[in-house]
């Protein structure tokens, strides 16, 4: 269920940021130079079933310290996996990737899983929101929300995300008669995503 209102009476409409999309991340190989920002290592990898695959990585990615946010199958057998380190532990790293690599390559060995390629990589400046408590985590943070269903003729909206509940979310937004606030829930949601801000004096979010 949705609930569409205007923001409260008196205040700014936010200012807008300058984005920039920095995609794809940095990919680095042994023997290469460390990129910086959202960084890749690449291996090789064996495959499992869908699910399996997911509760492996998963498991050993938050034994490492690490939450997965996104697990991909691509085409000719490359499997994306996506982590990000725990809110208030700093962004992650090349080594951050490597390790999991490492670690999900000899796991794959062990389970003696058919071959393909293997992507791990931090989630970018436009980090996806794919569980509840990432909305929780970035509340007051801009960004682009897809809804799975029309609200007053749109799916797509961009603003500030905010949280009522547990359960309970909303994007305040601006219209051409001001400030408004919509509010979903969870399971409304298709896809969203962080909006990058482009600081010039400290690295991109």
């Amino acid at each position: 269920m949705f609930d569409w209102m205007p923001a409260s009476a008196g205040r700014s409409q936010a200012t807008r940021w300058l984005a920039v999309v920095l995609k794809p991340c940095h990919k680095v190989s042994r023997g290469r130079r460390r990129g910086q920002a959202a960084v890749a290592y690449r291996t090789r990898i064996l495959l499992h079933s869908s699910s399996a695959l997911h509760g492996l990585i998963e498991q050993n990615a938050t034994a490492l310290g690490f939450e997965v946010v996104e697990v991909e199958r691509a085409p000719q057998g490359l499997l994306r996996v996506s982590i990000d380190r725990p809110e208030g532990q700093g962004a992650v790293t090349v080594g951050d990737c490597e390790r999991l690599s490492d670690q999900l390559t000899h796991v794959f060995m062990v389970e003696n899983i058919d071959y393909a390629r293997l992507e791990v990589s931090s989630p970018g400046v436009d980090r996806p929101l794919v569980k509840p408590a990432d909305y929780a985590r970035f509340a007051g943070t801009e960004i682009t929300l897809k809804l799975r269903s029309m609200v007053a003729g749109q799916r797509k909206f961009e603003g500030v995300l905010q949280v009522a509940g547990e359960d309970d979310f909303a994007i305040e937004f601006d219209t051409p008669t001001g400030r408004s606030q919509l509010r979903f829930k969870f399971a409304d949601v298709e896809k969203a995503r962080l909006v990058p801000k482009l600081d010039f004096k400290r690295k991109t979010r």
